[in-house]
């Protein structure tokens, strides 16, 4: 009947078995007779990331194909000799450029110094000049504040110090670049997002803290000193190192203080810090405040440790605006 279902098996296909050997490659000769050899095998291609390209002949997890293809530890280590050469010698080309222009840098930097020298010689502030001239038995016209050598290479060497320093600064954004580019692929897609705006923007932050110090934490401080050094009746005199010492230290550790907002808005980010934190405790991070104030001061006078603690308030102001800013809206508590 063309209703009752057939009794026969139905065929079935043998599931394929690999093959045992490898393809062969047949070569003819001219004498008639075979060649038979393994082929080669081609071996998977690598993909890297900085490449773009290529098939890494493995079929890829979903965070892999999120987050980048995995890397080796040889080809981590490959990849990070490649950015810290590329690092290296940015370093090098800024100093030495840097160095050209020696002059122009000194010039600028003791900047402060002078400015106090011209404010003594304009002709509405003769009083205060006679003042100081008749106490430090200066001569008419004589500079107030004078700063000189004491050593017969310590220009030459801060002149380094100097021509260092400016290449860190100028080469500040490939370092901060090519250190991003080796950490990132290591981390996942909201990290990366949380991190890599604030991180670029901290090399502003630490320009506008560098500023900051040059034209106003250094003049204040610049100031009070020689008017106390003046109404003691004692002679300004002050060498490079002491000069350059204090201005560069006052530079870079004002520079760092500046991230601190930076740094809170990235915790704030990730959930890490939560804004209610940094507000429910406010009594202490004032108190902190000047105390931090009085320890890292790079000056040792009270007007700067004071100007220095303002200033570590402002940031601490900052921070908890930035942590409001960036924490997620959807678990922030109302």
């Amino acid at each position: 009947m063309s209703g009752t279902p057939s009794s026969e098996p139905t065929p079935t296909t043998p599931p394929s078995q690999p093959e045992a050997n490898p393809p062969v490659l047949v070569e003819h000769k001219p004498d008639g007779q075979y060649d038979r050899k393994p082929a080669p095998l081609t071996p998977p291609r690598k993909r890297f990331w900085f490449l773009g390209g290529g098939d890494s002949g493995q079929k890829q997890l979903p965070h892999e194909e999120e987050d980048g293809a995995r890397m080796s530890f040889i080809d981590h280590l490959m990849e990070l000799r490649s950015r810290l050469w590329i690092s290296i010698i940015t370093i090098v080309v800024c100093m030495v450029a840097s160095l050209f222009c020696y002059d122009w840098l000194f010039q600028f930097l003791r900047g402060p110094l002078d400015d106090i020298n011209l404010w003594y010689l304009k002709p509405e502030n003769r009083e205060a000049y006679d003042a100081a001239r008749q106490a430090l038995q200066l001569a008419d016209g004589a500079k107030v504040v004078v700063i000189t050598s004491t050593s017969m290479l310590s220009t030459m060497l801060m002149i380094m110090w100097l021509g260092l320093g400016a290449g860190l600064v100028v080469s500040a954004p490939v370092l901060v670049y090519e250190g991003w580019a080796f950490i990132a692929p290591g981390l996942k897609k909201n990290e990366r997002r949380a991190i890599q705006p604030v991180l670029f923007g901290g090399i502003f932050f630490f320009l506008a803290g560098v500023a900051l110090t040059y034209y106003l934490l250094f003049p204040v401080t610049l100031n009070f000193v020689v008017w106390l050094d003046v109404n003691l009746r004692v002679q300004p005199l002050y060498t490079v190192e002491d000069y350059m010492s204090l201005l560069l230290n006052m530079m870079w550790i004002t520079g760092l203080v500046c991230e601190i907002p930076l740094v809170v808005a990235v915790l704030a980010k990730l959930s890490i810090v939560k804004p209610e934190y940094l507000t429910r405790y406010w009594r202490i991070c004032v108190l902190a405040a000047f105390v931090l104030g009085a320890i890292f001061s790079p000056g040792t006078d009270v007007l700067s440790m004071l100007v220095f603690s303002l200033l570590l308030l402002s940031l601490y102001l900052l921070s908890v605006f930035m942590a409001w800013f960036f924490y997620p809206k959807q678990t922030v508590k109302t």
